[in-house]
């Protein structure tokens, strides 16, 4: 089977794509940040058909089998940053929520309220 030059060049910048995607986890998820800590914390619990678990990266996640929410923390903003992979494989945030907002809930119930409703609009 012959492929076109633009679909090598597709299929290669695609590639590249994943793979910077998958070194750059490190920063953003704070992996030892105590929010984090906290989210791993939950792995295995199920909302909406979505059970929470760490991906093959080391990135916690919402998945289904069929879709993965990625899970980042902003320490700088106090935010839990949910992302998906578009069509070519880039990330799109699908949904963001600050904690502690001067509430009395620990950072697992806002990490679940805010959850469901990013795992609502997928």
């Amino acid at each position: 089977m012959r492929r076109t030059a633009s679909e090598v060049i597709r299929n290669l910048e695609s590639r590249v794509a994943k793979l910077e995607r998958q070194s750059s986890w490190d920063e953003p998820r704070n992996y030892n940040h105590p929010a984090m800590q906290a989210v791993r914390g939950l792995e295995g619990t199920k909302l909406l058909g979505f059970e929470l678990e760490e991906s093959y990266s080391g990135a916690s996640m919402w998945s289904n089998g069929e879709d993965e929410i990625y899970i980042t923390y902003d320490g700088r903003k106090t935010t839990f940053v949910f992302t998906q992979e578009d069509e070519y494989g880039s990330p799109k945030v699908v949904g963001a929520v600050n904690i502690g907002r001067g509430g009395n809930d620990p950072i697992e119930s806002d990490f679940l309220k805010a959850s469901k409703k990013v795992l609502r609009k997928i």
